[in-house]
């Protein structure tokens, strides 16, 4: 069993994930610094999630969590990450250091005229999403987006903002993903009253692939907003086009773009949440799309306990997406309970490439979790995913499950420890894909 080699190249993509946290108490001067140091131990019953040979492991897996938040006049920043480092105690395999970094970072250099943004990704995501999430089948990935906004007033109700971004997007094994962008963006925005909001936005990208076995490409979108929000109830909903051009064999693609969030409040303990998406994206794009950049957390916000395995496919080519997910959390004064169904379908525009192996696929799902404090200081609760897929063009159907229980004490107003139990278990159609896994994991912490 292989497992992931940190190269020098991928150390110089961590420190240049690094460099967002490191940005922040640079520029700000009223940061606001939390951190966790942890050690758990681990038992998986089947690490490499094997059909018919399960290999069990005991694993040591000290790590160090952290969030850096500001919230000031100058300075808007949020970054949270986790640091792991797993010890195979048995020895079957080899040690591995994985990491996840979300951040955003935007300063204010000439209040209300100009900004610098640095938006970054640092994950974990699979090598090939067709086998399992093993050690060898896992690398680390990073997305930099950095570069200026400029913000200019053309009536009392009318602004606008031109952006720029170059973008930076690399892998450590899947070398069709390395690539640098060129992002710019017109927005003409109209504050109608204080409730609603219009604007007409034109955007261009220029995407420039590391290695020439694939071209470059551009894309072009065009699109109206329209946000407005109330005390219980708002939404933004995008209507525009895509354009894709590029040499052969991508050609051109052109595409209606909807993008649609809506929001309903219908009391003080529920929140409904519906997003659906019809768009050209890709790879590097989603992941950046993922960072919530409209709301900085609170300071209360809990910091990353474990390192999140993605499910993007990393790629060079962009594709179709067509999404809808509705998110219902119920807040209680001692219990909560959360259910996200979702439905969604990718097209390739590229399906041929070796580094996307048809992987047009259909699936849909649904997230469910649940929290109940038992007393003060005691929490018990549980998680639970369910997930079908199936690839149109491989005749291949994987049902994915991921269930699981927790239990948190928190000794003293720094220490805790937990306890989780979990199952995990993949039913696929195409022989030796099935596979089933038990994991057993009891970890102390100090948190700041």
């Amino acid at each position: 069993m292989t497992t992931l080699h940190r190269t020098d190249s991928t150390r110089r993509r961590l420190a240049a994930a690094l460099c967002t946290a490191l940005l922040v108490p640079a520029a700000a001067q009223a940061v606001r610094v939390d951190y966790r140091v942890g050690v758990g131990v681990e038992y998986d019953d089947n690490v490499t999630l094997s059909e018919h040979d399960p290999v069990s492991e005991t694993i040591l897996q000290p790590s160090l969590g952290f969030r850096i938040s500001e919230d000031g006049s100058a300075v808007q920043a949020y970054v949270d990450g986790l640091l792991d480092y797993n010890d195979y105690l048995g020895g079957k395999f080899s040690n591995e250091f994985r990491s996840q970094i979300n951040g955003r970072l935007n300063w204010s250099a000439l209040p209300e005229r100009l900004d610098l943004v640095v938006e970054d990704v640092l994950g974990v995501q699979p090598v090939n999403p067709l086998a399992a999430n093993t050690p060898s089948n896992l690398q680390q990935t990073n997305v930099l987006s950095v570069g200026p906004s400029l913000r200019f007033q053309l009536s009392p109700a009318l602004r606008g903002l031109a952006e720029f971004r170059f973008i930076d997007s690399r892998a450590e094994k899947t070398d069709f993903f390395d690539a640098h962008r060129y992002a710019g963006a017109l927005r003409i925005i109209r504050d109608v009253d204080p409730n609603n909001r219009l604007s007409a936005n034109l955007e261009a990208e220029r995407i420039d692939f590391a290695h020439g076995d694939i071209a470059g490409y551009d894309r072009y979108s065009a699109y109206a907003r329209w946000a407005r929000t109330l005390r219980d109830f708002d939404f933004g909903v995008d209507l525009g086009y895509v354009q894709l051009d590029g040499n052969a064999p991508l050609g051109s693609h052109g595409k209606p773009l909807l993008r649609a969030d809506v929001g309903w409040h219908p009391d003080a303990d529920n929140t409904l949440t519906l997003r659906a998406r019809h768009q050209y994206t890709d790879a590097a794009s989603s992941m950046i799309a993922a960072l919530d950049t409209r709301v900085i957390p609170p300071a209360g916000a809990p910091i990353p306990t474990g390192i999140v395995t993605g499910g993007t496919v990393v790629s060079s080519s962009p594709y179709l997406e067509e999404h809808v997910e509705l998110d219902w959390t119920w807040q209680g004064a001692t219990t909560s309970f959360g259910a996200a169904p979702f439905w969604q379908r990718w097209r390739y525009v590229l399906p041929n490439l070796l580094d996307v192996n048809d992987l047009d696929q259909n699936s849909h799902g649904v997230n469910l979790f649940a929290n109940r404090t038992l007393r003060p200081g005691w929490n018990l609760g549980g998680f639970a995913t369910w997930e079908s897929v199936d690839y149109r063009n491989l005749d291949r159907r994987d049902r994915n499950g991921y269930i699981g229980l927790f239990l948190t004490h928190l000794l003293s107003r720094h220490w805790s420890w937990r306890l989780e139990l979990s199952h995990y278990e993949r039913d696929s159609n195409t022989p030796g894909m099935s596979s089933r896994s038990n994991i057993v994991f009891f970890g102390v912490a100090w948190t700041r």
